[in-house]
């Protein structure tokens, strides 16, 4: 069985520059990616390499660990 859903969603037009423009054309993951999908995939990406409080914490105390062990050679 076969299933297609078609669902029409509101469209807007942006200005970007050329060189912008051909930024995202080197992003297209296959020749029919629309920009829509580069620019919700590299959205997607960013908003995954997002660091936690949590994250930010224990990278803050590893740099205070080693600050505390590190000596200098000089």
């Amino acid at each position: 069985m076969v299933v297609i859903v078609c669902y029409s969603m509101k469209k807007t037009t942006i200005q970007i520059s050329v060189d912008t423009l051909e930024r995202l054309k080197t992003l297209k993951r296959f020749e029919r990616e629309s920009y829509d999908e580069v620019i919700n995939f590299v959205v997607d990406d960013y908003e995954d390499e997002e660091l936690t409080n949590k994250e930010i914490v224990e990278i803050q105390e590893a740099l205070e660990d080693i600050k505390k062990t590190w000596h200098s050679p000089y």
